[in-house]
Parts: C-alpha cells; sequence; structure tokens
C-alpha cells in the first residue's frame, strides 16, 4: 500500500467493519534481512519489483497508521521458513 492510499484504506476498513469487528493484518518488516532483488536500498523503506512495491515497515509505523481506528490486540513476528524475510502480523479490533 502506497502512503497515498492509506487513508482510502482506513476509510474501507471504517466502513466494512462494526465497532469491535477484528482484523489481521499482516506486513514486510523492517527488520528483514537483506535478499537479493527484495532489500530496498539505504535510505529507503521500499522498492519496485515488476510494478509491485514492497513496503517493508516498522512495528511503530503501523500503530500510527491504524491506532485512531483501531486498537492492536496482539502483534506477533514471524519470518518465512528459514530465509531473512521477516513479516509482523497484526490482530487489530475496530474501536
Amino acid at each position: 500500500m502506497r502512503k497515498y492510499q492509506q487513508k482510502k484504506y482506513l476509510d474501507v476498513l471504517d466502513e466494512i467493519l462494526k465497532p469491535g469487528g477484528f482484523f489481521y493484518l499482516k506486513v514486510f518488516s523492517v527488520e528483514s534481512g537483506k535478499l537479493p532483488k527484495f532489500t530496498p536500498p539505504p535510505g529507503r523503506k521500499w522498492m519496485k519489483k515488476k510494478n509491485h512495491y514492497n513496503y517493508l515497515f516498522g512495528k511503530e509505523e503501523i500503530e500510527k497508521i491504524f491506532g485512531k481506528k483501531f486498537k492492536i490486540v496482539k502483534v506477533l513476528r514471524t519470518s518465512k521458513g528459514r530465509t531473512l524475510l521477516k513479516f509482523w502480523v497484526f490482530f487489530l479490533r475496530k474501536k
């Protein structure tokens, strides 16, 4: 999701979820190790690959983006097998 799409994304979630409704979010983590053809250049948290944007999020960014409309119920860190690719998994509840 590009930054300019975040408000629209939140508006759609707000529209479709009832108060107290749950939402699951899994994003690439800034804690991912360096991976060929995936890791952004220094100073940037995203890269474009085959017309798709890969953005690496910090936990604080998700809290900032979703915190006004959602309560973060649980946060997990996970990875893809034995690779260096790391994820944040958020369980959120609409306020």
